[in-house]
């Protein structure tokens, strides 16, 4: 099965949608990849979860290790640390782990934030304006065995994160009409009178 579109911003949701039900009901696994012309975004849809790709070129996903000294979580003093460690290690395991051995985060907490950032990812695509998009029911894709790149499977539930999207894309049009109004309200305040 191979379909293939142009879309705006409000028929992704619906499609992302549709091919997690589509996929679910029928024990298959594809690739949706969208493209708009500045950036791309891909996530597999398997029967173990939803696994975003990034661009090789581009980290999709910030920096776990930031992301965790921003949330308070650990020091920057922790973070190197446990980066000369994953240096030293050859890079072969993933800096969760290594603050997991270190014992400054949990297992679960290093799932949230990956949760959190996939999540992120997939809102940030469901929110382009107009955008190419192409699902090909198929096995893994290779770059999922590349032994040099690490990928996060996760077990997403799609429809509360559509219904997250639904919510945050009401909440930019309200923001968005809040201000096209202050603006003609403001425009008519600096008029001149007639």
């Amino acid at each position: 099965m191979e379909i293939r579109g142009s879309t705006g911003s409000q028929d992704l949701p619906a499609i992302f949608h549709m091919m997690a039900q589509l996929l679910a009901m029928t024990s298959k696994e594809g690739l949706l990849t969208v493209w708009d012309d500045r950036q791309k975004k891909s996530v597999y849809f398997s029967r173990r979860g939803v696994t975003l790709l990034s661009d090789p070129d581009k980290k999709a996903v910030s920096p776990a290790g930031s992301a965790l000294v921003k949330k308070g979580k650990i020091s920057e003093a922790d973070l190197q640390k446990a980066l000369k460690k994953q240096t030293s290690g050859g890079g072969r395991k993933l800096l969760g782990e290594i603050l997991c051995e270190m014992k400054l985060v949990t297992e679960d907490e290093i799932y949230e934030l990956v949760r959190e950032q996939i999540e992120e990812e997939i809102m940030d695509m469901l929110s382009w304006e107009k955008a190419q998009f192409e699902f090909r029911e198929s096995e893994p894709p290779e770059e999922l065995d590349d032994q040099t790149r690490s990928y996060t499977t996760l077990t997403l539930n799609p429809t509360e994160l559509l219904l997250e999207a639904a919510r945050r894309l009401d909440e930019w049009f309200a923001r968005s009409a809040g201000e096209e109004d202050l603006s003609e309200e403001t425009a008519s305040q600096v008029r001149p009178s007639a």
